[in-house]
């Protein structure tokens, strides 16, 4: 199963510090095919077929979480969890965009 956000293929804690647009790659292969499930937080948030590639737009610490995917036959299931924070930056008047990322 592969789980990350498209661009940042291997880490597992984001920080965003600029309203931004996201794609969730949530990925499962089995017999039979696996549900996608994400959560945010432990509550669900969508539902889809593999590969589910749900976009997002964060807007602010509201956005931030834990993004879990479950994948999920008659067969079991796995999971896995990445950390998004979002903290807008109102002092950043002159259009710079700043990302960091902290690899866990």
């Amino acid at each position: 199963m592969e789980f990350f956000v498209e661009g940042f293929n291997y880490q597992t804690h984001i920080t965003f510090n600029e309203t931004t647009q996201i794609t969730l790659r949530c990925q499962g292969d089995g017999f039979p095919p696996p549900t996608m499930q994400l959560l945010k937080n432990g509550i669900e948030y969508s539902v889809g077929n593999s590969p589910f590639r749900p976009t997002m737009k964060l807007n602010g610490s509201q956005d931030t979480g834990n993004y879990t995917c479950i994948a999920a036959n008659a067969l079991g299931k796995d999971g896995k969890t990445v950390y998004i924070s979002c903290h807008i930056n109102m002092d950043n008047h002159q259009g710079y965009k700043i990302l960091l990322i902290s690899i866990c």
